[in-house]
């Protein structure tokens, strides 16, 4: 069905200017469900015999300015992400004298939430595949800056009735649009798979992460994580955080399955995976017959994030970061090396300009079709994580440039001290509990090969010397990494997933 502008023939009655010939185009059939704000029917367009369904909102429930922009919201949300296979496709928007009319494809097999019901629990392979349409759908949205709030199993429809059929994510009520690093305070969303940081008042996009994990847990168990009589006794599970992953069922389920449930469910909404490092997990990578290519993993917004904070790093501070690099292991890695792969388009093992342009252009491009990061900045980035200066950068210098700094010191913050005082100890080759000028030009040097001369070291020692004495300590050292840059950055970009500041 051919979109058309807005203000059509006949009807009247325009409220916002969306076409007024619904009544022209489509029969009305059959309730298919019911909400808080509206019914959606089976329709039929006359002219084709297409089927479709079509959200039907009485005008008289947006008197309000507010209610009116709620509507316009979810119109944009999903104009923003159509064309994604497991999101609902929004076909067209109508309305009339009495109502509003949001035609969408109609998915004729279900809720998810009448398949958990029906059949108990599921196993690890099906649950996977549903997992991984999940998070694919909660990547697009925050990589369209747009975070959803009320992901249930309520809010997934099985396209058909096809033993595994795709779902498909709708009903994006009290979904919004988001500036980077934006935080909100509005409690939304449904007690069993609300986050504990929605309580709290203070939360971003880390909220759907944690709905998925919940949603999972439902999965393989056939029960929620956090229960409760009452809704504030729900509330007050979600808030401790305490999950059971090892009686009745779960004896049965995998430890990689149990691994992605926590470090989805973490209490810390910046220790807690994003989606497309969720996606990079074993228990879905191992499933997505993608080894040894690039995985397909969704570019993650926060990734670019990275990127952009590290060219505003102190001297030393991408030093150390390219060590903690060579210190980290597979697993703490493996999504920047899906992003790597993702990126490397031609396969060489670096990045190239053009490939990082490529990226960022598919990264950051708004819901209004524009791109918001120049390419000059983007060759900025790309010239602060060229640590050797070779004009491409390899895969250790990305991994140290998009490393998820917060992530890392919030998960094990044992192992991320050990991991500073040991590259500390090799800075300091003399023992004597501070790094010299000496010193600090040998690490500049030989860690990054790159040409340095004493007034570039002088600079360097600056950057970290807090009191003044010439040398760098090891308290000096460790504050390097628990606050930002002292050097001035650009604004972060517009849409963004929750990387932490390091």
């Amino acid at each position: 069905m051919a979109p058309a502008p807005g203000g059509g023939a006949g009807g009247g009655g325009e409220m916002f200017g969306w076409r007024t010939d619904f009544g022209k185009r489509f029969r009305k059939g059959r309730e298919l469900g019911r909400g808080q704000f509206g019914i959606t029917y089976l329709v039929t367009e006359l002219a084709t015999g297409n089927q479709y369904a079509s959200k039907t909102i009485p005008k008289a429930k947006l008197t309000s300015r507010s209610a009116r922009e709620d509507v316009e919201n979810e119109v944009a949300i999903m104009r923003a992400l159509r064309g994604h296979t497991n999101v609902v496709n929004l076909e067209d928007v109508y309305e009339d004298a009495a109502d509003v009319h949001l035609v969408m494809e109609v998915c004729r097999g279900g809720e998810l939430f009448d398949s958990i019901v029906a059949r108990g629990h599921f196993s690890e392979a099906d649950a996977a595949g549903l997992v991984r349409q999940m998070l694919d759908v909660v990547a697009r949205c925050h990589l369209s800056g747009v975070i959803h709030r009320d992901l249930k199993p309520e809010n997934f429809l099985f396209k058909d009735s096809a033993r595994g059929s795709p779902i498909k994510a709708t009903d994006f009520g009290l979904s919004c649009f988001f500036q980077t690093d934006a935080v909100f305070t509005e409690v939304v969303g449904s007690p069993y798979y609300v986050a504990p940081e929605v309580l709290r008042r203070k939360y971003g996009t880390a909220c759907d992460i944690h709905s998925v994990g919940v949603i999972m847990y439902i999965l393989l168990s056939g029960t929620p994580p956090f229960y409760g009589a009452t809704e504030q006794q729900i509330f007050s599970a979600v808030l401790k955080g305490t999950i059971d992953l090892e009686r009745g069922t779960w004896q049965k389920i995998s430890e990689s399955a149990k691994d992605l449930i926590r470090k989805m469910l973490l209490r810390d909404p910046k220790a807690r995976l994003t989606a497309s490092e969720a996606l990079s997990h074993p228990w879905l990578s191992q499933r997505s017959g993608a080894r040894g290519a690039a995985p397909n993993i969704p570019l993650d917004i926060s990734v670019l994030n990275h990127l952009r904070r590290y060219a505003g790093y102190e001297k030393l501070k991408k030093v150390a970061l390219q060590r903690v690099a060579r210190l980290c292991s597979e697993v703490e890695v493996r999504s920047l090396k899906d992003q790597f792969l993702e990126i490397d388009t031609d396969r060489s093992g670096t990045i190239s300009l053009n490939e990082l342009v490529g990226a960022v252009k598919q990264m950051q491009t708004s819901a209004s079709g524009t791109q918001v990061i120049p390419e000059d900045l983007v060759q900025g980035i790309m010239a602060e994580a060229d640590a050797d200066g070779d004009g491409q950068v390899d895969y250790l210098e990305f991994v140290a440039a998009a490393m998820p700094l917060g992530q890392l010191q919030r998960r094990d913050r044992a192992r991320w001290r050990n991991m500073l005082n040991r590259i500390f100890d090799e800075m300091d080759s003399d023992k004597n509990g501070h790094v010299d000028m000496s010193e600090l030009g040998t690490v500049l040097r030989e860690w990054t090969g790159a040409r340095m001369d004493e007034a570039d070291i002088q600079e360097a020692l600056q950057e970290v010397d807090q009191n003044g004495d010439g040398v760098i300590d090891r308290l000096e050292f460790f504050e390097l990494f628990r606050t930002a840059s002292s050097k001035r950055r650009d604004p972060p970009p517009p849409a963004a997933s929750q990387g932490a500041p390091s």
